[in-house]
């Protein structure tokens, strides 16, 4: 099962620190994933710019449903701007992500799809 905890005062960076870095973060530690760091420098938009071309891509493969650790793909301006993942929390599937000005989040499906289009779910391969 997910625990936060040892996440909950991460926060976005636009040095250093986005979504992805935190998804690869969460990877690496429950499925032993280890996935190159995405480089980037400024905000948001760079940061998706970042993640729509990070070598990383071809280590995850499509799947229709969303299950435990696999990878969210979400829009909220033009295209695919931000990513998150899946875990069970009390047998119920949330997704956590790192958002710009909140850092990291533990949000049902119903609260992102309020704030973002999901787009389509990866599973580490």
């Amino acid at each position: 099962m997910f625990d936060i905890r040892p996440y909950q005062f991460l926060e976005w960076n636009s040095e250093s620190f986005c979504c992805g870095d935190y998804v690869a973060l969460v990877l690496k530690d429950y499925l032993n994933a280890e996935l190159p760091a995405i480089n980037y420098s400024g905000g948001v938009i760079e940061a998706a710019i970042a993640l729509r071309t990070t070598p990383a891509r071809a280590l995850f493969k499509k799947i229709e449903s969303p299950k435990p650790f696999c990878v969210v793909e979400m829009q909220q301006i033009r295209s695919a701007d931000h990513v998150g993942v899946c875990v069970e929390v009390d047998g119920v599937l949330k997704i956590t992500h790192c958002e710009n000005g909140a850092g990291v989040l533990l949000s049902s499906f119903t609260e992102i799809r309020e704030h973002y289009k999901i787009l389509a779910f990866y599973e580490y391969s």
